[in-house]
Order: structure tokens, then sequence, then C-alpha cells
């Protein structure tokens, strides 16, 4: 335990002596912490909050079969439903509506699952080499100023740059790829229903 100490105490020296190097790596940890907040927001409530409504896996639909195919059951027949039923605590009725959505960042939704997976991993790796680039920019500029602090290493050393570049591709295609290929797995139709 005291040699962490040690090992912390000396970190904040060293963070203090160069306050341009410790204010990039607080605004790298600040975006990086912030990009993720921002996006496990946005995808929560898209693919993994239930649905809000009580007992919602208890929620089902009704067909009627004609000429042996699934056929959309009349008003005749939702009356009927829900005059006599007693074992649903409520019958509601949907118009189907099927559109076309297309356009230059979202697929038809007859895409198909290569289509689906390919544009989401294709966006998310785009934004992963900008932010490569922007990166070794900044390692560039930081590694100047903080050459002294070096040991073994030289200041544009490939290998260390190029891993640590290769390893973050590799964690963002995994961050792209999972929610993908959850996505690849919803119905269009009934994720338009429920919006």
């Amino acid at each position: 335990m005291s040699g962490f100490l040690r090992d912390l105490r000396c970190a904040f020296r060293l963070l203090a002596k160069s306050p341009a190097f410790t204010a990039v790596a607080v605004l790298t940890l600040a975006i990086g912490i912030a990009a993720n907040t921002a996006i496990f927001s946005a995808v929560y409530p898209i693919l993994f909050a239930p649905l809000p409504y009580r007992h919602a896996n208890r929620i089902l639909m009704i067909w009627d079969i004609f000429q042996g195919e699934r056929s959309d059951i009349t008003f005749h027949t939702f009356r009927e439903v829900s005059a006599r039923s007693y074992s649903f605590e409520a019958v509601g009725v949907l118009e189907p509506w099927r559109p076309t959505m297309s356009g230059l960042s979202q697929p038809a939704l007859g895409a198909s699952r290569a289509h689906i997976l390919a544009m989401m991993l294709g966006q998310g790796m785009l934004l992963t080499i900008l932010g490569s680039l922007i990166g070794l920019a900044g390692a560039a500029f930081v590694t100047r100023a903080m050459a002294a602090l070096l040991f073994g290493v030289s200041r544009f050393d490939p290998i260390t740059y190029f891993g640590v570049i290769g390893l973050l591709a590799l964690v963002s295609a995994a961050a792209c790829w999972a929610p993908a290929w959850r996505a690849t797995k919803i119905d269009p139709n009934v994720a338009l229903r429920y919006e």
C-alpha cells in the first residue's frame, strides 16, 4: 500500500510540473467520459430499456388466418374480442403502416443485415479514424513537451503510436459491432409501431 501511495504522490508531482500535459490529459478524460455518457444515454433507451408498459412481456398480437396465411383482423373481430374476452386486460387496435424510409444516412426498411452492419461499422470507424488523426497530432505536440519524461522510447516511436491506435480501433470496432448486431435483430415494423 505504501508503494501505491508513493507512486500516486510521484504522479501528482509530475502532473504539477507539466501543466500543459495535465490539461491535455484531463481534457481527454473529460471528453471520453462525456462521449461515453452521451452514447450510453442514447443507446440504453433504444436497445436495453424495457417497454414503458406494465407487464410488457405479456403484450401480444392477434391475427386472423385467411387461406392459410396470416392477415390483419377486421374491426368486427376486434369488437367481438374486446366485448367477449375476459382473458385480456385491455385490447387495442393498430393500423399497419409500412413506409419506405430511406435517405443518405438511413437505409430502406428492407435493408439487409450485412448492409446495416457495414453502415454502422463504417460510421463508427470513420469517427475512430478522425479521432486517431487528431490524437496523433496532439500526441506529437505533447511528446515534445514531455520528452524528458520518456525513458527507453523515442518521441516518435511508431510501435507505440500504431499499437495504441490499433488497440483503440479494435475497441471501437467492438463497441460499434455490438449495437449494430443487435439492431439487425430488430424488426423495423415492430420498432416503428412503438414510436
